[in-house]
């Protein structure tokens, strides 16, 4: 058995929809097509990866309902975004740390050996 594997950290984009990549195959698309009565479009989750923006893969899954696609591509989506860029949003502005780091560094330029006032 073959298995492939995702890393949250290459994940750009998931996509449910109108916006998701179906199946072109005839024979494919009829199998996937089973279940509710939804649309192909909206019971697909296509997720895209990569290591950079050039070298971008598509992986599709199909589910049996709408709902269980907008599920899974949420989860996917904020998962990967809280637990790889969570410490990336968090940090605060340049106008916040500009005057903090100032001050650090003359404080401890006050506190050289050789400091006289």
């Amino acid at each position: 058995m073959e298995v492939d594997m995702v890393d949250f950290a290459v994940i750009r984009d998931a996509r449910t929809g109108r916006h998701a990549k179906v199946p072109k195959d005839p024979k494919l698309r009829a199998v996937v097509a089973l279940g509710s009565q939804d649309t192909l479009e909206d019971k697909t989750v296509t997720v895209s990866s990569g290591s950079d923006f050039v070298n971008v893969s598509f992986i599709n899954f199909c589910c049996t309902r709408k709902d269980i696609a907008l599920v899974s591509a949420n989860f996917i989506f904020l998962g990967r975004s809280r637990s790889c860029w969570a410490t990336v949003h968090n940090r605060p502005g340049v106008q916040y740390m500009t005057p903090r780091v100032h001050n650090k560094s003359r404080r401890q330029y006050m506190m050289s050996p050789g400091y006289c006032p």
